[in-house]
């Protein structure tokens, strides 16, 4: 399960949950003890909905101390415009992105960006730019998870996509680790097969 395994991950960690729909990564990555955590949507109820699912957490382990310290904050807008926003490095331009203004995971589960063929090439693109974005926000080493739930676009071709989008920025993606669908999830026809996620470091 892909929210257990961010849960692995969030220990003592700052944590940006991008394209957060309900928060059910910035939940894990609270109950997995996050330090920090940025959920990141372009919808208020989505955003009401983080908050709420908190909330009913709020006696679980980890949720509880986030909560406490008052870790966690939303931001609603396009997450593209967010994540360059978030990128852009005060003073001089060009400079590097302080380690402060730094996430240690970086979850990208954007919704579908192909619903056809014809919408493939525009949806590669965009999960290039999404990496990249990313990529620049993520500390040295850190994790990032890429997922894409695009029917019309194949798990390699994803993968492919992603993986030299990053080794373009100078950020290889390592000891990478490649999930599907969760066991309940019917696959017994290839037009079922379209959930596809990368656990990397970089």
């Amino acid at each position: 399960d892909n929210r257990a395994r961010v849960e692995a991950l969030a220990a003592g960690r700052r944590v940006l949950d991008v394209f957060c729909c309900g928060g059910g990564f910035s939940v894990a990555a609270a109950r997995g003890g996050a330090r920090e955590v940025l959920s990141v949507d372009q919808s208020a109820p989505a955003l009401e909905a983080v908050r709420r699912h908190l909330a009913l957490n709020a006696e679980v382990p980890g949720v509880a101390e986030l909560l406490a310290r008052g870790g966690h904050d939303v931001r609603r807008g396009d997450a593209f415009e967010v994540l360059a926003d978030l990128a852009a490095s005060p003073g001089d331009a060009g400079a590097p992105l302080p380690s402060s203004r730094r996430f240690d995971l970086v979850i990208l589960d954007p919704p579908a960006f192909a619903h056809n063929k014809a919408q493939v090439p525009g949806a590669l693109a965009a999960y290039a730019r999404m990496t990249r974005l990313g990529l620049a926000l993520l500390v040295p080493g850190g994790h990032i998870v890429l997922a894409s739930c695009s029917q019309p676009v194949s798990a390699d071709a994803f993968r492919a996509t992603v993986t030299a989008a990053a080794a373009e920025t100078g950020r290889p993606l390592r000891d990478i680790t490649e999930t599907g669908h969760a066991l309940d999830h019917p696959t017994d026809w290839p037009g079922n097969r379209y959930l596809e996620a990368l656990f990397a470091r970089a």
